[in-house]
């Protein structure tokens, strides 16, 4: 417990704070539509989700640039760069996983095995 307590708390005014919201934005939103394709059997609104995903993994792909440059810097911020790196990549995931998602509504909607 106390070297959990000598960790830095995340830097919130971090300028990644605002594209990971922006990326959790996307991928609710792509989670809802989601389903709504799941209950309607709408194989095309599948396809167009796929391709919304790219913006959250261009986002994440960006952020990690960035982040790796901070995670470094010698000037300490870079441990609360760390936590951010794990939100960006958990929220990467969570669009992945939403992908397999959609191409298995593809399959039973079409008989078509894709792969985004």
């Amino acid at each position: 417990a106390k070297a959990v307590q000598k960790l830095k708390r995340p830097d919130f005014d971090h300028p990644a704070v605002a594209q990971l919201i922006r990326m959790g934005e996307i991928a609710a939103l792509n989670f809802t539509r989601m389903l709504s394709a799941y209950s309607s059997g709408d194989a095309e609104l599948c396809r167009e989700l796929a391709a919304k995903d790219e913006s959250i993994d261009s986002i994440h792909k960006a952020l990690m640039k960035s982040l790796a440059r901070d995670l470094a810097s010698p000037d300490g911020s870079g441990e609360s760069c760390l936590g951010l790196i794990f939100i960006s990549r958990f929220i990467e995931r969570f669009g992945d996983h939403q992908l397999n998602v959609l191409e298995w509504i593809i399959y039973n909607e079409e008989g078509k095995h894709v792969e985004f």
